[in-house]
């Protein structure tokens, strides 16, 4: 398993709070954050982008998904996180 640093792009999972403090904390993230996706559909997100970045639906990106060279991190502060994650 490679380490964080390894990957060149990096995607959310989740665009709300949690998003916002690894944003900040995560070193060169500005050029390395290549998407943020989220299992809710446009019209149920409260928020539809972030950081100029549109939030997509995790259906529409499987090609990224996919995608060894990208890492997924899980940016979502719900206490139910393991439930939305697995049914992901």
């Amino acid at each position: 398993m490679k380490g964080l640093d390894e990957y060149k792009e990096i995607m959310f999972f989740g665009g709300g709070i949690m998003a916002e403090r690894l944003y900040d904390q995560l070193e060169n993230i500005e050029s390395r954050l290549c998407g943020v996706i989220d299992l809710l559909d446009e019209r149920s997100r409260k928020i539809t982008g972030f950081k100029g970045i549109k939030i997509k639906n995790a259906g529409d990106c499987k090609e990224e998904l996919q995608n060894e060279n990208i890492a997924i991190i899980v940016a979502i502060g719900h206490y139910n996180v393991y439930r939305i994650v697995s049914d992901f």
